[in-house]
């Protein structure tokens, strides 16, 4: 019995997940429908660990804005209050919201960078 590698070829009844196995991955993306499907796929697998982060930075936000409130002098934590509450929960939010829109759930891995890039210059606002 021959040994299987990524170098062996693969006969034409054989499934498009072998050939592209076989074919490795200069570009990092499959060939269509292959790309199409992985997509779907991933989004559906990693769509509750995106949620879930949300979730936790939108209660993380809620929980330092209480601490400010509680802790910092008035000026000082009236600024925190308003980057944490008035910038970044409500980017997060948006985000969480649109991870449960039919139409926006496929813009999920554009959105993430660009919220990452706000939350990221909110913060060093606030310091």
């Amino acid at each position: 019995m021959a040994a299987i590698g990524l170098t062996r070829t693969y006969q034409a009844d054989e499934s498009s997940h072998a050939r592209e196995l076989s074919g490795g991955f200069a570009k990092l993306r499959f060939e269509q429908p292959l790309e199409t499907k992985f997509r779907v796929h991933h989004l559906a697998e990693s769509l509750g660990g995106v949620r879930l982060s949300l979730l936790v930075g939108l209660i993380f936000m809620g929980t330092l804005g209480f601490l400010d409130w509680r802790l910092l002098p008035g000026e000082l934590h009236l600024q925190n209050l308003v980057i944490r509450l008035g910038i970044i929960a409500p980017v997060l939010l948006a985000c969480l919201l649109a991870t449960y829109s039919r139409f926006l759930t496929r813009y999920v891995g554009r959105l993430l960078p660009f919220t990452a890039i706000v939350l990221s210059a909110a913060t060093l606002a606030a310091m």
